[in-house]
């Protein structure tokens, strides 16, 4: 049997910056699942194995070491989503290994002491405080990032 060609792709690195794994952690997965769709595979054990394969050695010791359910075996009379399969399971599992538990009172903290750099335009300063909004759950958001804008921002026209 040939063996299929395997592109080159970097292999996950989970100690490099440990205040960066989350967003690190999303990049590549989302790189990783572009490189399947561009080599076509959609088969979910292939998946699951390609991923611990281009994962590299830490995320394999990680899978070691998770519980992981049983993939549901999918039945052609059910009704809704789709039970999750093998890499889905293992995907899921992995981003909650990789997504520490956030404490939002922290997070509103933070989101409230942002304060506009002198040399920063406004716009730059509303994407920074939209990023930091990802981590509150503020129900309106569009408030409370103009609320922020207008007590942060370095201009006084605009506070009026």
């Amino acid at each position: 049997m040939a063996m299929a060609y395997m592109p080159s792709f970097p292999p996950f690195s989970v100690h490099e910056e440990a205040s960066s794994v989350t967003i690190r952690w999303r990049r590549w997965l989302s790189r990783f699942e572009n490189m399947l769709l561009a080599i076509a595979v959609d088969n979910h054990e292939r998946k699951k194995a390609l991923l611990l394969h281009y994962g590299g050695e830490q995320i394999m010791e990680i899978y070691e070491g998770l519980e992981l359910p049983e993939p549901a075996v999918p039945d052609d009379d059910h009704e809704g989503p789709p039970p999750p399969n093998a890499y889905d399971i293992l995907k899921q599992a992995l981003t909650r290994h990789f997504t520490p538990n956030i404490n939002i009172d922290y997070e509103v903290y933070k989101f409230r002491e942002c304060k506009q750099e002198t040399s920063e335009n406004i716009e730059t300063y509303h994407n920074r405080l939209r990023r930091l909004a990802k981590t509150c759950n503020f129900n309106d958001l569009d408030r409370e990032l103009k609320s922020q804008i207008i007590m942060g921002c370095c201009n006084a026209k605009l506070r009026r």
